[in-house]
């Protein structure tokens, strides 16, 4: 919550480098009502980030997923350079949007990301 909290003050964030945060955005759901789980944060930095004025470099890994890039898709369009860490599941059906999503994209760099090509 903190995170959200700090890129919604800051509308014109242009990097986010969270490539190495495990509880950024990992689906661990605590059974209490009464405390904020990770899934929530990580939702609220992505809806954050889609109301700025233009995410241009993002660093990503644990927990990162089709679902995530799809709830990033509105910040996504000024992404110039985009990197999948350790824990992230890109997927090919990311890597097929990304042409769209992101026309500006200048570079993608993939650390330990398994590509299948059929």
């Amino acid at each position: 919550m903190a995170l959200a909290r700090v890129i919604s003050r800051n509308p014109n964030l242009k990097t986010l480098k969270a490539r190495g945060c495990k509880n950024l955005l990992q689906l661990e759901v605590d059974g209490r009502t009464d405390n904020f789980s990770p899934l929530v944060s990580g939702q609220e930095v992505f809806k954050c980030l889609s109301k700025g004025s233009g995410l241009e470099e993002l660093e990503i890994g644990w927990g990162f997923s089709y679902f995530s890039f799809e709830s990033l898709r509105p910040a996504a369009s000024f992404l110039r350079v985009i990197s999948v860490g350790l824990g992230a599941s890109l997927g090919e059906d990311v890597l097929k949007l990304l042409p769209s999503t992101c026309p500006l994209l200048e570079s993608i760099v993939l650390h330990f990301q398994v590509v299948l090509v059929l």
